[in-house]
Order: structure tokens, then C-alpha cells, then sequence
């Protein structure tokens, strides 16, 4: 979508694309927490484990921080493009 961005010269399509852009991200976003929702709520034990562990163990600052905020960057991005 960014490559897109930048060869687009129309504005009107240029903010298509972002607000594509954005929509997939919070998709992305949506998709990732059910994942986790539902390794912490419904399977195998060991997958709950892992589910909680991601959550609230020690990965867990990779995963709020590498995956969720930074994964997001985009997002807040692309809303100052908007405006």
C-alpha cells in the first residue's frame, strides 16, 4: 500500500489508499488480539499457557510493544497524511 502511495499523484485516489491502508491495519490488529483471545480461552491446555504467556508472561513486552504499538505506527501515520 505505501508503494502504491507514493506513485499515486490523484488525491482522490491517494486517500483511498490510506484509508485502505488503515482499514487493513486495524483488521490486522482485530485478527491478532482474537488469536490470542482465543489461545487464552479454548484449546489445549499448553495452548493456553502459551496464550497467557504472551499476554502476561515475559514475552509479553515484545509482544504489546513489537507487535501491537509498532504495528500501529502506520495507522497514526497515515491519519496526519489525511488531514
Amino acid at each position: 500500500m505505501a508503494l502504491a502511495e507514493l506513485l499515486i499523484y490523484c488525491d482522490d485516489v491517494a486517500k483511498f489508499t490510506v484509508r485502505a491502508s488503515t482499514a487493513l491495519k486495524v483488521a490486522e490488529l482485530i485478527a491478532i488480539l482474537a488469536l490470542v483471545n482465543l489461545a487464552m480461552y479454548g484449546g489445549a491446555t499448553a495452548t493456553k499457557t502459551s496464550g497467557w504467556a504472551l499476554v502476561y508472561g515475559p514475552p509479553a513486552q515484545a509482544f504489546w510493544g513489537g507487535v501491537v504499538v509498532v504495528g500501529m505506527i502506520p495507522v497514526a501515520r497515515s491519519r496526519k497524511l489525511e488531514t
